[in-house]
């Protein structure tokens, strides 16, 4: 179930990932996001546009809005 302070953020470039996190690549950066934070799809493969729930706080500390 989706909380309230979570946003769809689009087109994030799937890049890899570790353990604890997603990497993914925005306007020519590469951007650590924990996989604690978010939902993604976990099918998501190397350069596939995705879109990630992530609280606003967590999009915003990260540059992406």
């Amino acid at each position: 179930m989706a909380r309230k302070d979570m946003i769809s953020v689009e087109d994030l470039e799937f890049r890899t990932e570790t353990n604890e996190a997603i990497i993914i690549e925005y306007c020519g950066r590469e951007i650590t996001l924990p996989k604690s934070q978010i939902e993604w799809p976990e099918d998501a493969t190397r350069g596939k546009l995705i879109t990630v729930e992530m609280p606003e706080w967590l999009a915003e500390d990260r540059g992406i809005i």
